[in-house]
């Protein structure tokens, strides 16, 4: 073997070497990258893991609080439909009493009957409605002791003032009184 023959070989072997290191170096850089990717793609994962829950609580949250409105502005419109349809109540109530003059005016007589004792030798004024303005003279017969007679934003029925105190006994404080039983009774049969 010559010189030439063995620088050959020299030539080759370090050829194969540094070919097998550059495949070696390859493979190593190709691991690395391959490493980092799987590095990067499990952080990126996590991060989406997170997002992911965050949006989904932050969703949640508006859902609830978007459902707390909603159920709020339910409760709402049956509050007002439920008083709506309370007042249109009364309001019918009192239509139908003044209808019928003979009841209306029997309820006045109880009214008397009732504080007869506490009006006897007092003089003291009477509040009507507006409404009942045709038959205050009628009503101002039933009370006697009447000083004045004046009218009032009332629904109906009567109030008595004396120098230093009232009795109430307008058909408003009558329904108001009994507010709750009636929308309890109407909520029962109207159903929730």
């Amino acid at each position: 073997m010559g010189i030439r023959e063995m620088l050959d070989e020299v030539r080759t072997e370090t050829l194969n070497k540094a070919e097998k290191t550059l495949e070696e170096a390859k493979s190593k850089a190709n691991s690395m990258i391959i490493e980092k990717i799987d590095q990067l793609e499990k952080f990126y994962a996590e991060k989406r893991e997170e997002f992911s829950k965050e949006l989904l609580l932050q969703k949640k949250k508006m859902m609830g609080k978007t459902d707390m409105e909603i159920i709020k502005d339910i409760q709402e419109k049956k509050t007002n439909l439920y008083k709506s349809f309370f007042n249109e109540l009364i309001m019918s109530v009192v239509e139908e009493l003044r209808r019928d003059r003979k009841i209306y005016m029997n309820f006045f007589h109880k009214v008397y009957e009732n504080l007869k004792k506490d009006l006897k030798g007092k003089k003291y004024e009477i509040f009507l409605s507006f409404n009942d303005e045709k038959i205050a003279n009628d009503i101002k017969n039933i009370f006697s002791g009447v000083d004045k007679i004046s009218f009032q934003n009332i629904i109906g029925g009567i109030i008595i003032k004396f120098e230093d105190t009232y009795i109430d006994v307008s058909l408003d404080s009558i329904f108001e009184k009994y507010r709750e039983d009636i929308l309890r009774v109407v909520v029962s049969e109207i159903g929730d």
